[in-house]
């Protein structure tokens, strides 16, 4: 089906199709991807020729690239006005993680981490190569049948003459630190399970690179405190902070995945494995009072029972954004949140072993909140438009 697009010589475009971009079309022949310019019928001439002359621009792109780790591999450059590349079956990651979302199927942090060492090493590869990327979306980072990620979309990248430093080099504007952080863009994208992320470039129609870009301001970026790769991420979007790909990548590959997740479940939204506490208020119903305020007095029975005296407030190792109140026998972790939701849980602890010997922790889900105040020793109680010293009022 051709969607109207037309084909170089203007008739309905043939193949299945897989992408249109601003410039170019994408189609399956016979096993083969093609990028054509983007063309439909009343199209004016210039902008045929315009998309034809990013269509030129791409194929040189991937001439220098040719053989480049983590690049989508063409088959050939030869015919005037198209590319041909090797077909990507699980399509781009914008759409993969939209599936993603609708059937809570989301990659693990093994996987995660795997891209981002895999694209960070293309990275370094492309830029050795001197050629800058700019076009960092999820739309054109493509996946294959075993989730092997590659870049593609060469059309606004820009070429460098081979023997320039790409350190100190700007071409409109643009240097290697707007790639690194776009490259902290997709990585706010792949962690939040495609949360939208905007850093703030607008493209210009007569040369590949962005129209007169600014660094965006950290208040303008989202928030990453309390996410995977957090500060990693700040990194990105902090201009100067990485020198190259190379620091980038080799700060990835530091990384190692220790936090269990076996209280959660395997299909969970990437907020409940990032963020500190859970974002009931997006998953779930809200909790009716007179329900609330059962839960409520069960946990204090329960703290009642173990006759807690509680110390001073500590900051709780396990949770950074947390206050702990430590007492005999039983800890009293507070999760405070930007909006009106605060989380509390009670973990009993063993006097004479280990503090978290007895204890368990447990995601206090919807449907089996009232199962869990009854079974297992410990409490999680949530309410809203309480404040965080309501948990205290057993004292």
């Amino acid at each position: 089906m051709s969607f109207g697009y037309l084909d170089l010589d203007g008739t309905p475009l043939r193949g299945r199709l897989l992408g249109v971009g601003g410039s170019g079309v994408v189609v399956e022949r016979d096993g083969t991807a093609f990028k054509l310019p983007r063309r439909r019928s009343g199209d004016s001439q210039e902008q045929i020729a315009r998309n034809h002359r990013f269509i030129e621009h791409e194929k040189e792109v991937h001439r220098r690239l040719q053989g480049c780790y983590g690049v989508v591999r063409c088959l050939s450059l030869a015919s005037p006005g198209m590319i041909q590349m090797e077909v990507m079956r699980k399509g781009n990651l914008y759409a993969y993680l939209r599936h993603a979302r609708m059937t809570r199927n989301y990659p693990s942090r093994d996987v995660q981490l795997s891209w981002f060492r895999d694209l960070a090493r293309a990275l370094v590869g492309i830029h050795d190569r001197r050629v800058m990327f700019v076009s960092f979306f999820t739309r054109n980072l493509l996946l294959s049948m075993d989730l092997t990620i590659k870049f593609s979309d060469f059309g606004r990248s820009i070429l460098l003459p081979p023997e320039i430093d790409m350190r100190t080099t700007e071409r409109y504007g643009y240097s290697i630190s707007m790639d690194i952080g776009q490259f902290g863009m997709i990585l706010y994208q792949v962690i939040t399970g495609g949360q939208y992320c905007d850093f703030g470039f607008v493209f210009a129609d007569d040369h590949p690179g962005p129209e007169e870009p600014v660094w965006p301001a950290r208040a303008a970026l989202p928030e990453t405190y309390d996410l995977w790769l957090g500060p990693l991420i700040d990194k990105c979007w902090t201009q100067g902070a990485f020198e190259d790909a190379r620091s980038l990548l080799a700060e990835l590959e530091s990384v190692t995945i220790t936090i269990s997740h076996s209280h959660l479940s395997t299909n969970a939204h990437p907020r409940d494995h990032n963020r500190p506490r859970l974002n009931i208020r997006r998953r779930i119903p809200a909790i009716p009072i007179p329900e609330l305020l059962t839960l409520l007095l069960q946990g204090i029975q329960i703290l009642a029972a173990h006759n807690p005296t509680l110390h001073e407030p500590q900051q709780d190792s396990k949770h950074p954004h947390a206050t702990r109140h430590a007492g005999d026998g039983i800890d009293c972790v507070v999760v405070r949140s930007h909006n009106p939701i605060q989380f509390v849980y009670f973990r009993l602890r063993d006097p004479v072993g280990d503090p978290d010997q007895h204890a368990e922790e447990v995601g206090l889900e919807h449907r089996r909140r009232a199962a869990v105040v009854r079974q297992v020793p410990l409490t999680l109680l949530t309410w809203y438009c309480i404040p965080p010293w309501a948990a205290l009022l057993w004292r």
